[in-house]
């Protein structure tokens, strides 16, 4: 398992093309996805991922990522929320 606070670097909120490719990226790499959503840790979907960042800059999105490349995955999510223009 892996943890990780991903901060938004644009006053943006994310969109829900960035949330559909983070979401295709654990699927990808066959990893549970999950964010730490309102106090506590929920299944991450797109909705709830729209949720989380939803304030742009001000959010910070952390994730837990459980799986055989979880480190994989957060590097490749990492680069999908830094790719965000």
């Amino acid at each position: 398992m892996q943890t990780k606070v991903f901060q938004l670097q644009t006053c943006e909120p994310l969109h829900a093309r960035p949330a559909a490719a983070i979401l295709k990226c654990a699927k990808e790499y066959n990893c549970e996805l999950e964010i730490f959503h309102e106090n506590r840790w929920q299944l991450a979907g797109v909705i709830n991922l729209l949720l989380a960042g939803s304030k742009g800059k001000e959010s910070g999105i952390e994730l837990k990522v459980t799986g055989a490349e979880e480190k994989k995955c957060l590097k490749q999510i990492g680069e999908i929320l830094s790719a965000r223009k």
